[in-house]
């Protein structure tokens, strides 16, 4: 596998790790966040399994990821062939300085506070949008013990 896309899931860092360990290859990662799902024991540890694991990157997107600059630097150094970098609404990460002419250096960047269209069609050139959601998500969910697996709205 080459490319992983991940739109509001909940992976943890070593998730991450297995993934990267399981692709080697791996060319392409998504990972965009809703602060809901940010882990805040450690706001670089997913930063950090990316950069252990997947030295092969060349698209990253973190947008609403809780990194600061310390997990985005070893990103940075472990990743030497990213061409595009996607930092959106990471508001930890501060690019004064090295680090942020480091990041101007890649060929497509998206700068923390840089606007987020609501539909963004360079991202979804086929018009269709995908959501994922954990388990936890359903858990709120209670079953309806009168329904007895009668589906009558879906008939």
């Amino acid at each position: 596998m080459e490319e992983l896309h991940l739109h509001f899931g909940n992976i943890t860092e070593v998730g991450l790790e297995n993934v990267g360990r399981s692709c080697p290859g791996l060319k392409s990662l998504t990972h965009n966040r809703h602060t809901a799902l940010i882990n805040v024991d450690d706001p670089n540890s997913e930063a950090l399994a990316i950069s252990r694991t997947m030295p092969q990157l060349r698209h990253l997107s973190l947008i609403g990821n809780s990194i600061t600059n310390t997990g985005l630097q070893a990103i940075l150094d472990a990743c030497p062939h990213l061409e595009s970098l996607d930092l959106r609404q990471c508001n930890k990460v501060d690019l004064s300085g090295e680090l942020g002419k480091k990041c101007s250096s890649i060929k497509t960047f998206h700068h923390p506070n840089e606007f987020i269209a609501e539909f963004d069609s360079e991202s979804n050139e086929g018009g269709t949008f995908f959501f994922f959601l954990d388990d936890s998500y359903y858990s709120d969910f209670q079953h309806d013990d009168n329904d007895h697996g009668n589906n009558d709205d879906f008939n």
